[in-house]
């Protein structure tokens, strides 16, 4: 009898090993995450802009609100994606949205699939692409972290000649030497470096079902 009781023990503790407590002793289900961004549609909530300057109302946090619960940005600059599209023209028949910036509605545009890994962190894997339209000169990266669904999207400069020449147009307009200098080195970082555009959650439903009308 008492071995009957300790085989059935033996059996219900290796059924529960089995079972989802040991899935996530083994890395919380890491074998369901999503590794290759070929196979994957993303649709991603803006929660962070941090800089503003490069699209302006273009980009906006699905997360700013009114006192009223109304958002302050256009319902299409709420969002990253990245998806399969019967409109694309891209070669790899998707599109590649920041906000009301689209690329891929042009055989011309940049759309880029990368291999990118992490360099410290074994806890996660990343989903990234990025792109450019053809008459811009912005270059839009996308980097989702498979463990959290969370993500970052980065901006730099195509040609950072262009870039410094655009920049530093308006800084001769000061009289003083220290303004001018500012300015130019304020353009240099942003012209010769990839920048933190926004923060973003992919997760499945981050997306407010919320859109401001005007």
């Amino acid at each position: 009898m008492k071995i009957s009781l300790l085989l059935a023990s033996c059996s219900l503790l290796f059924a529960c090993a089995d079972g989802p407590a040991a899935e996530n002793r083994a890395g919380g289900g890491k074998a369901d995450r999503p590794t290759d961004i070929a196979e994957v549609d993303l649709e991603c909530a803006v929660v962070l802009v941090e800089d503003s300057d490069v699209m302006e109302e273009g980009l906006g946090s699905a997360f700013l609100t009114t006192d009223e619960g109304e958002p302050f940005v256009d319902g299409d600059s709420i969002t990253v994606e990245y998806r399969e599209s019967s409109v694309s023209r891209h070669e790899s028949g998707r599109l590649f949205s920041i906000g009301q910036t689209t690329i891929g509605f042009s055989e011309r545009d940049t759309l880029v699939e990368l291999d990118d890994e992490p360099e410290f962190n074994d806890a996660t894997e990343f989903l990234s692409v990025e792109g450019r339209n053809d008459d811009s000169n912005d270059i839009f990266r996308l980097r989702v972290f498979t463990n959290s669904m969370l993500g970052i999207v980065y901006v730099r400069a195509h040609d950072a000649d262009l870039c410094l020449e655009f920049e530093t147009e308006t800084c001769g307009f000061s009289s003083d030497p220290d303004e001018v200098a500012d300015c130019e080195d304020d353009a240099t970082r942003k012209c010769e470096s990839e920048r933190v555009l926004a923060r973003v959650d992919c997760r499945e439903g981050a997306v407010p079902a919320v859109h401001f009308e005007f």
